[in-house]
């Protein structure tokens, strides 16, 4: 009898150890937009970047749309960090360095407040896509808010980390634009 369950036994061992999947190699990519070179001249107008966050689905795995209302998952592709983070390094590199504004730690000053809401591959037509919630305040008013989105084509089937970066990049400068003509005028 013990031969007969000690047979048994290797038997289901020997179908779990055989009928398993191939591992997971997961591929890690990194959007991050190069930063621009050159001189900066000061704007003298003074910014604190609040909250930067990402919507609950924009984690390490890279989302796709098959279609504008479903969203999917990639296995094997992942973001080295969760895409808030780019976006909120881009956004310290476009604005404080970029463009010359200065960052504000503490005190008053007007605040920046940051969704993004999207960065994913679309597959038709096949594109990267970022788009963020921007809300800027000051100590008691809306400057403004309003929703930016920047999409970059995709040529051929393949993933193209390259487009992602580009989009990240042209969020960030329209961002960066728009907050510059609303912050007031330094004082003289």
């Amino acid at each position: 009898m013990k031969a007969y369950s000690l047979l048994f036994a290797l038997s289901l061992a020997g179908c779990s150890f055989f009928g398993k999947q191939a591992p997971l190699h997961p591929r890690y990519y990194d959007p991050e937009p190069e930063a621009a070179s050159g001189a900066v001249t000061p704007s003298g107008k003074s910014l604190r970047i609040g909250h930067v966050l990402g919507a609950s689905h924009l984690r390490e795995k890279v989302a796709y749309h098959e279609a504008e209302r479903e969203l999917g998952f990639y296995e094997q592709r992942r973001w080295t960090e969760r895409p808030e983070i780019y976006l909120r390094r881009a956004l310290g590199r476009e604005l404080f360095e970029r463009r010359g504004m200065t960052q504000i730690v503490s005190g008053v000053a007007p605040t920046l407040e940051v969704e993004l809401t999207d960065f994913s591959e679309h597959k038709s037509p096949h594109q990267a896509r970022a788009r963020a919630r921007v809300l800027l305040v000051d100590a008691r008013t809306v400057r403004f808010e309003q929703t930016f989105e920047a999409s970059v084509a995709i040529p051929g089937d393949d993933f193209d980390p390259v487009a992602f970066s580009k989009a990240l990049a042209q969020l960030v400068d329209q961002i960066g634009e728009r907050v510059l003509n609303e912050l007031p005028a330094p004082a003289p």
